[in-house]
């Protein structure tokens, strides 16, 4: 991404103002993606095996359903969850709402009893 970004910025086809704004937002972008991976690797320490569980179980999961579920599984609330991904509470009730589709569970099943028996 930071190569395309070089060449519209020699090429003289973008604005500095715009060019500015974008390189600051892909730092972000990176930046976010490196503490993602940090974390995944933290927790695979104390929770060694689960997202390898919860891909086979659910191969059709994104890469945002499988961070939903680790912030489930050590007991985030929706308030903590939207306030660390930066998006309102209803968005993460929402994710919740698809994410408990995805995985077929029935309304008498729990999200977060089925992610913590992972």
């Amino acid at each position: 991404m930071l190569v395309q970004f070089e060449k519209f910025r020699t090429k003289g086809d973008m604005v500095e103002s715009c060019e500015h704004a974008l390189r600051k937002m892909i730092m972000e972008h990176i930046r976010s993606e490196d503490e993602w991976d940090s974390f995944k690797m933290h927790f695979e320490k104390v929770h060694p095996g689960f997202f390898a569980k919860l891909e086979e179980r659910h191969p059709n999961l994104s890469g945002n359903d499988l961070k939903l579920c680790a912030y489930i599984r050590i007991g985030l609330s929706i308030k903590q969850i939207a306030q660390m991904t930066a998006v309102l509470p209803a968005t993460i009730k929402t994710n919740r709402y698809l994410l408990r589709k995805k995985m077929r569970l029935t309304e008498e099943q729990s999200l977060d009893h089925y992610i913590n028996s992972l």
